[in-house]
């Protein structure tokens, strides 16, 4: 058992780092793409926090319950939240603020992130995060299905930031781009004189730079440009995408798509190093498997009623397998066995499906089931029974 100040410490990320005052830390990148014109939606970040935390990637599915909405959580262990998103395509990317005010009676990040995943209601959405009191200076990219925001949120006020760009998309890293309620020792980065006071070098501005120019100008922003912008290093130095050294690294990247049907694509460590994975919610999943058991009844709805151009509708032109007789051949010679099997006089054949798993991997379903062949003669009297393993 784990003493509870053990296990709060742990869900105190963002206000460790406030409390330790070193920007140097810091290294977050978000995006938001809004649905334009009929496009997808997606937020996706680069979730940038300390080496010791590689190896310990989670991502977390938390159930539908009561009025709670399935939700996807990137994590580590001991920490209720770093960023994620829900089923019904609501999510939040988080950048560290240091530069702004925080107070000890605020609302920790992990929690605000759980609040958001939670929820399904925009308008209420939308007042929360701009109403409840912030403890540590962020910047939320708050993703509502086709719409997305950004909100600076520092302890004494919320600034929402819009670069009104024409494809509506908005990116940030560590520094405010609107709030001005910053500490007495940061007023360097106050918005409005951080671009003449040497700041443009920095590391945040670089990376935000880096970003910009890959989803700025870009009429139709696909993940393919989003994984490119995480995955970029432009500056060896100050990468968008960092490699695990000097105590910091890019913990996880996530892309979430809020529109059409929601997924969330995440990688492992740096995005550069592996590719990006897919993971659906179980509504969708549902809904796959259900398509690919429909197909599978009507595979054997068109054995039982001898339709062989039935049949061939649901293979694929370049299908090379066994049709039958153990002997490899290509589609034409899939219905081979169809007409095997209604040489048997032995009585009238149907057939009976018991229905077992569908496990699906991206792209990839699995069925696993059994059929009963039956036949039986002109009394209705089955003659022959055999079970076969799919």
């Amino acid at each position: 058992e784990q003493a509870f100040n053990d296990v709060m410490v742990l869900n105190l990320l963002d206000e460790f780092w406030v409390y330790e005052d070193n920007i140097a830390k810091h290294h977050c990148s978000g995006i938001g793409v809004p649905a334009v014109n009929g496009g997808t939606a997606y937020i996706a970040q680069n979730m940038d926090i300390e080496s010791y935390t590689d190896g310990f990637q989670i991502l977390m599915r938390l159930t539908k319950s009561g009025t709670q909405p399935e939700q996807l959580i990137l994590t580590h262990p001991g920490l209720i939240a770093l960023n994620g998103m829900n089923e019904t395509g609501v999510g939040a990317c988080m950048n560290t603020l240091m530069q702004l005010n925080a107070s000890s009676s605020g609302l920790p990040v992990a929690f605000i992130v759980r609040r958001i995943t939670g929820s399904t209601d925009k308008d209420e959405l939308l007042n929360f995060i701009q109403t409840v009191p912030h403890a540590s200076g962020q910047n939320y990219i708050i993703g509502i299905r086709g719409d997305v925001y950004d909100f600076e949120a520092s302890s004494g006020k919320v600034v929402r930031f819009n670069p009104n760009n024409t494809n509506g998309t908005i990116y940030h890293t560590n520094h405010p781009l609107a709030n001005n309620d910053v500490k007495e020792w940061f007023k360097k980065f106050d918005p409005a004189l951080a671009s003449s006071a040497g700041l443009q070098n920095s590391n945040s501005n670089i990376r935000l730079a880096a970003v910009t120019k890959r989803i700025k100008e870009t009429a139709a922003v696909s993940d393919v440009n989003i994984k490119d912008a995480l995955r970029s290093k432009d500056d060896k130095d100050n990468p968008v995408c960092r490699a695990p050294k000097n105590g910091g690294f890019t913990f996880g990247s996530v892309i979430m798509t809020l529109t059409g049907t929601p997924n969330l694509q995440v990688t492992a460590g740096p995005p550069d190093e592996s590719e990006y994975r897919k993971v659906s919610f179980s509504s969708a999943i549902e809904k796959v498997q259900n398509e690919v058991w429909q197909m599978e009844e009507h595979y054997w709805k068109y054995v039982k009623e001898k339709d062989l151009q039935g049949y061939l509708t649901l293979w694929d032109e370049k299908f090379i397998g066994y049709p039958g007789n153990n002997i490899i051949g290509n589609k034409a010679h899939i219905t081979d066995w169809l007409v095997d099997l209604y040489k048997d006089k032995t009585g009238v054949f149907s057939y009976e499906l018991t229905r077992k798993i569908e496990n699906v991997f991206d792209d990839i379903v699995i069925v696993l089931y059994d059929v009963t062949h039956i036949w039986t003669n002109e009394k209705n009297d089955v003659v022959k029974k055999k079970i076969y393993k799919i």
